[in-house]
């Protein structure tokens, strides 16, 4: 099976008793310790606030959903990290397009009709065009 930036790990079920079980385990630290302060996650302890379990690596980056790879996130942290998350997925398929999918079937399409790009044009007093 070859893998694709355009499929990942299916998620699995996060039941309350996963949740806490992972909260425990990361002894409710904000992100993940090993990567540092320099990706995501500011290092401090969550206190009963709004929190998240995120995957590391992600699972659109080609992570697997297992407690192992899993993290306590902040409400404050898990925004920069979901958009670097899927910055870094976007740039992958992106790539992975280029890279394998001839040119000829990458084509734009049709532009938006009424558009500078199309073909036609509308007047003032509604009448169409060629340009």
């Amino acid at each position: 099976m070859t893998t694709s930036p355009f499929h990942h790990h299916p998620r699995g079920g996060m039941t309350p008793q996963r949740r806490a079980r992972i909260f425990a385990a990361r002894g409710g630290v904000c992100g993940n310790p090993d990567r540092g302060k320099d990706d995501w996650g500011c290092g401090r302890k969550i206190r009963g606030q709004d929190w998240q379990v995120e995957h590391d690596p992600a699972l659109e980056l080609g992570g697997v959903d297992k407690d192992d790879q899993c993290y306590v996130v902040c409400s404050w942290c898990v925004k920069g990290k979901d958009a670097s998350d899927h910055g870094k997925a976007a740039k992958n398929r992106a790539v992975y397009t280029s890279l394998h999918v001839p040119r000829r079937y990458r084509t734009k399409g049709q532009p938006m009709p009424g558009s500078k790009a199309s073909r036609f044009r509308k007047r003032m007093d509604g009448t169409v065009e060629r340009r």
